[in-house]
């Protein structure tokens, strides 16, 4: 749910979620007033057929003539044919037509009845998410199952109406059928089912990977870590929690616990986890940490990670859903419809996120200072603003990085940063980040924390170089991070790197070199010769001239050839045709090396207007 900020207005949300909501009561209601009509068309022509012949049969009395007339006036033929003896006689053809109207009659008002089943069931489920953690998941947890079941039978069914809509329509209306339509609708629509019942019903893998080293609850014991251990029992002893499992130690910019199962490395973790960054306790006052830490182990005291373990794979299941339903256009009504859900269970969510975090706050306060947390919360937001703005220059660069050296970058600038940060008072309207939950903005958090940002304490505090105390009782903490920031510099050069191969339209040796690592040349041996793609241009022996993707205005198959339109004096277009080359691989590096020369080119050209309007 994160992103663009949502419009959670009363105005904004219907517009956004309960109207298009509403359009998953569309296809069942047309269905049933398209077969009540045609039920209705077919017993009034089969009555003016029926007394069209009692009228010309003169086997028939005068008196039986009209009791038959009047019967048949009276009575429907689509009311007649449920009776078996009846229906025996009767035109088998008839019978079933009648059966299959009677059929998605009550299959669309089984799916009107169904989706305002499922409006009253997820209403009460979504007002009773609101009571408390265990109220959220429970009703979460209700809520899923029975909409992953009316999801299901929503697409199974409406995907039937709109192939016995493509028959019927045109059947009825002009006595003709489309054999194309009718296919085209069958097969998208299978396959609209089909991936929406994958998904729903698919095992969703819970485990986290997070870089780091780990140090156990045994370890945690030995002389190596015994000042840590002893600090970190300290304060679960005052939160009133048992102590975690394992602590892993990482060069993010946060802290956070779980207990949901996590990989580091080879390691395989369950249990209680703490993940602490050793970038930020560098940065932190003893205190500060102190604080932070007890605020995280008041999490493990409120079972809120034991709740975020339970829900998160609800989460992951309902948001797999959704994206199989989005993905057809035969089911985005369905989607719109749980959507709808969605995002109310996201705002109990967030709703009880807040308030966990409140929670948490209060008693690192009570079990620390009001002030330290506050200091080490506006000092974590400031060191993540700085970290963002440093990898974000590094990342705007164009041209390939030697050394990332993130980290020195950051522990130079970092001070003269933050005195200016908190100057001109940007720091407490930012948020901490978070893998798992939402935070309340910072300023909230302060005024809970009875905590003035301009007092001069809290000033003083923040301007004040932190001592980095529980850095130094980590043992080897320096070449922790130093290989921590060392695996996280090269991912970020690598990274970059490939990115870059995406900016250029290479003309220096450096920037053909970045391009040409990324985008190998490629050979295919054809029957007429060796195909080869590089990152520039596509050349066939059996072609006179290559085509630089420059060149390319189009790209259509027509009867298994593949026409490339070219933008060349006397030549119109270059012709493969797929037969003749490996066409899977063929075809796959076509697209994927001449869609980066299409990035490429939008980029550069994106680049070039923005300089010359900067330079005007």
């Amino acid at each position: 749910m994160s992103g663009e900020r949502q419009d959670f207005s009363r105005r904004g949300f219907a517009k956004t979620f309960v109207f298009p909501a509403l359009s998953v009561f569309l296809i069942p209601a047309l269905t049933l007033a398209f077969f009540l009509y045609a039920q209705s068309s077919y017993d009034r022509n089969v009555r003016e057929h029926v007394i069209e012949q009692l009228q010309a049969d003169d086997s028939l009395s005068h008196s039986d003539r009209v009791d038959a007339i009047d019967f048949f006036s009276q009575a429907k033929m689509s009311n007649l044919v449920r009776d078996d003896e009846f229906a025996a006689q009767t035109d088998r053809t008839l019978v079933f037509r009648y059966l299959v109207f009677r059929w998605m009659i009550w299959s669309s008002i089984a799916c009107l009845a169904a989706s305002v089943g499922m409006l009253l069931i997820g209403s009460v489920c979504v007002v009773f998410s609101r009571g408390s953690q265990r109220a959220l998941y429970r009703s979460l947890a209700v809520g899923w199952q029975v909409m992953r079941v009316f999801g299901a039978f929503q697409a199974i069914t409406q995907v039937t109406m709109l192939v016995m809509l493509s028959f019927w329509v045109t059947a009825l209306l002009t006595n003709t059928y489309i054999v194309q339509l009718i296919s085209f609708v069958a097969l998208f629509g299978f396959i609209a089912v089909a991936s929406l019942v994958h998904a729903i019903f698919a095992r969703i893998p819970s485990q986290l990977e997070l870089p780091g080293e780990v140090i156990t609850f045994s370890s945690l014991k030995d002389s190596q870590h015994a000042a840590l251990w002893a600090e970190l029992r300290e304060i679960c002893n005052r939160v009133g929690t048992a102590a975690p499992a394992q602590v892993i130690l990482g060069v993010d910019d946060n802290f956070f616990v779980t207990e949901q199962a996590v990989t580091v490395g080879s390691q395989q973790l369950e249990g209680r986890t703490l993940y602490v960054s050793l970038s930020l306790l560098k940065q932190l006052h003893g205190a500060e940490a102190e604080a932070v830490l007890a605020h995280e182990m008041a999490h493990f005291s409120g079972q809120d990670t034991t709740f975020s373990k339970k829900t998160a794979p609800l989460l992951a299941l309902f948001d797999t859903s959704l994206a199989a339903l989005y993905e057809s256009t035969f089911t985005r009504p369905i989607f719109y419809f749980m959507m709808c859900f969605r995002v109310l269970f996201e705002l109990s969510l967030g709703r009880m996120r807040r308030s966990r975090e409140f929670r948490a706050d209060r008693i690192a306060a009570e079990s620390t200072s009001a002030i330290d947390l506050s200091t080490a919360l506006l000092r974590t937001i400031a060191y993540s603003t700085y970290r963002d703005s440093v990898q974000q220059k590094l990342f705007n660069q164009e041209l390939a990085l030697e050394a990332a050296d993130i980290a020195t970058q950051i522990e130079q600038g970092f001070p003269e940063f933050l005195a200016s940060f908190v100057h001109d008072g940007r720091i407490a309207t930012e948020q901490i980040a978070h893998p798992f939950d939402s935070h309340p903005p910072t300023i909230e958090r302060l005024k809970a924390l009875d905590v003035d940002i301009q007092a001069e304490a809290t000033q003083r505090q923040l301007k004040s170089v932190g001592d980095g105390r529980w850095f130094c009782l980590v043992s080897n903490a320096e070449s922790i991070e130093r290989e921590q920031w060392a695996e996280f510099e090269d991912q970020f050069q690598q990274f970059h790197r490939s990115v870059l191969a995406y900016r250029y339209l290479p003309d220096a040796d450096n920037e053909i070199a970045v391009v040409s690592e990324a985008f190998p040349l490629l050979e295919f041996e054809g029957k007429k010769g060796i195909l080869s793609i590089d990152y520039q241009q596509i050349k066939y022996d059996a072609w006179a001239h290559a085509v630089g993707f420059h060149e390319i205005t189009s790209m259509v198959m027509l009867d298994n050839i593949l026409v490339i339109g070219l933008n060349r004096d006397g030549q119109a277009n270059e012709q493969l045709n797929a037969n003749h080359v490996p066409w899977k691989e063929v075809h796959e590096a076509i697209g994927r090396y001449y869609e980066r020369y299409q990035y490429a080119k939008s980029y550069c050209d994106s680049a070039t207007t923005e300089m010359m309007t900067s330079r005007q």
